[in-house]
């Protein structure tokens, strides 16, 4: 059937080309930069563990800068033992040893492996279970990551229900869940007047980090502020290290600012209690009553112990405890950088949806809609599935042709220059050095010739004058050693105009110049007469 160009009509989409599948799996295939990833376990250990986390919140399973191992987050410490400076760096050094209990997974995720199978399936083409392996850790929302506890280990896993937030303590996954949103559902805040502090004050303390007022240091609220603060905002951070943050200011309009805000004081109302009529609901004045009311209450049910648990690819480092998120960056850094052990799992899931596995190019695993074999001579096809075998045939048996003929021409260009290199450069010291037959001392003069021909060869031609090109071309043929041959394996155009013969002439350049220096020779041979 003749093919017919498509009506165009205007105020319409045409949508039939259109697979409606994500736009990343079309990257399957495609070469990766060399030195980002590896197609076999040849590469060593981990290339050094770094500090990893610089901050809290961040995403954990994208693609960035190489996460680090025991050291994650270490930014003072050990580092040259300088004491303690006010205004050092903070550090965030995870608080717990890195437990060597729990075992780390990267699991690939259900729609990504729907998404490529559908992929596979709609091209029919084979690809690389390495290239897709590397195509879904690319990205934190293609895989999860599964934490699973030995046997031996005695605690679980605390996971807090309405974030699924993983931490190893359950006194961190209460103080995790309380400065969260998980409370909203539970208390309302509400704002109340309150009386302004009595007393003259002249200074207040300033948090260094975020701004807050903590009040003057004579108040009596002061060190209970700095406590406060640090439990609900900077918790991930030592105490000490917190307290070289906050600086004294002696700033009439700070002190003014913090006894506006004393006037403002916080109540939470509980929203679960039943309130009988006629009665306020139950309310508390302080956080810390609110906090100790949720522990009696309902902590049991918002945290829960478990032995395995599973999170997002692309979730958050505050969503984990510090030791976890140093084991989490290892395992994906691990999986990025030897890919057999992910593709084995990735491969077991597309083949649970159909798709064949097969090994080809030194065991190397791929991934199609069907596994090729081999076609038995015995077998007899239709004429039309015969007349494509037997056209596959000949377009092979075409190109291993004149592939072979290509690779053995280029083989050849390249002997050839070598020999002729060496043939032009000989006949240069032989027939300079038969100036000698008639001059007393001449060596100079032939090493300008022999030496410096060897040290114009260094250079592209194309630098020089076009009487200096023609002179190393027609006079002293250096020229035919690397620099015709060369243009001529890389593909390239003369770009000082010479004819394009003058790339396959340097056996003739060789054998000319063996030829003069052979007819210099036998002539002072001739002449030579002793002194």
């Amino acid at each position: 059937m003749s093919e017919s160009k498509a009506i165009e009509t205007p105020g319409r989409v045409d949508l039939s080309d259109l697979r409606l599948m994500p736009a990343w799996v079309g990257g399957i295939g495609k070469e990766a930069p060399a030195q980002k990833y590896r197609d076999y376990e040849e590469r060593g250990g981990e290339r050094g563990d770094r500090g990893g986390d610089r901050g809290r919140g961040k995403p954990f399973g994208e693609r960035g800068p190489r996460p680090g191992g025991d050291k994650f987050g270490a930014r003072g410490g050990d580092r040259g033992n300088k004491g303690d400076r006010r205004g050092a760096a903070p550090t965030f050094e995870p608080r717990e040893p890195i437990p060597n209990d729990i075992t780390v997974t990267v699991e690939v995720e259900e729609k990504a492996t729907d998404a490529l199978a559908s992929h596979i399936r709609a091209t029919g083409r084979a690809f690389s279970m390495f290239d897709a392996s590397r195509l879904v850790l690319e990205s934190g929302d293609r895989f999860h990551i599964k934490f699973q506890c030995a046997p031996e280990r005695t605690s679980g896993l605390f996971r807090i229900e309405s974030t699924g937030a993983v931490y190893l303590s359950r006194e961190e996954a209460l103080k995790q869940s309380l400065s969260g949103g998980a409370l909203d559902s539970l208390y309302r805040m509400e704002e109340i007047e309150l009386e302004e502090p009595k007393g003259e004050f002249k200074s207040v303390g300033v948090c260094g980090m975020s701004g807050h007022l903590f009040g003057p240091p004579s108040h009596h609220s002061y060190q209970t502020s700095i406590l406060r603060h640090h439990r609900e905002q900077f918790s991930n951070m030592a105490l000490e290290d917190f307290k070289r943050r906050v600086r004294i200011e002696s700033d009439p309009e700070l002190v003014a600012k913090w006894k506006e805000q004393q006037r403002k004081g916080t109540r939470w109302i509980y929203l679960k209690g039943e309130v009988v009529e006629g009665q306020e609901p139950l309310a508390f004045n302080t956080r810390a009553e609110m906090e100790a009311h949720f522990r009696r209450h309902h902590a049991d049910a918002s945290i829960a112990e478990v032995r395995e648990a599973q999170v997002p690819g692309k979730g958050k480092t505050s969503d984990l405890s510090s030791p976890l998120v140093v084991l989490l960056r290892r395992a994906v850094e691990t999986a990025r950088n030897h890919l057999f052990e992910f593709s084995q799992r990735l491969g077991g899931e597309l083949e649970r949806r159909g798709l064949k596995l097969f090994k080809r190019r030194s065991g190397k695993l791929f991934v199609s809609r069907v596994k090729p074999r081999a076609v038995d001579p015995g077998v007899i096809f239709s004429e039309r599935i015969k007349s494509i075998v037997e056209a596959v045939r000949r377009e092979l048996t075409r190109w291993v042709w004149e592939t072979s003929i290509g690779v053995i021409f280029v083989l050849g260009v390249a002997v050839s220059m070598l020999v002729s290199g060496g043939l032009v450069f000989f006949g240069l010291f032989v027939g300079f050095s038969c100036v000698q037959f008639w001059t007393t001392d001449a060596t100079e003069f032939a090493n300008a010739f022999t030496y410096g021909g060897a040290t114009v060869t260094q250079y592209p031609l194309n630098i020089f004058p076009r009487e200096v090109l023609v002179g190393l071309t027609f006079v002293i043929p250096v020229a035919f050693v690397n620099w015709y041959p060369c243009l001529f394996l890389l593909g390239r155009s003369d770009p000082t105009g010479m004819p394009e013969a003058f790339q396959f002439a340097s056996p003739i350049a060789g054998v000319l110049t063996m030829a003069a220096a052979l007819l210099v020779w036998r002539s002072g041979v001739r002449h030579y007469t002793s002194t």
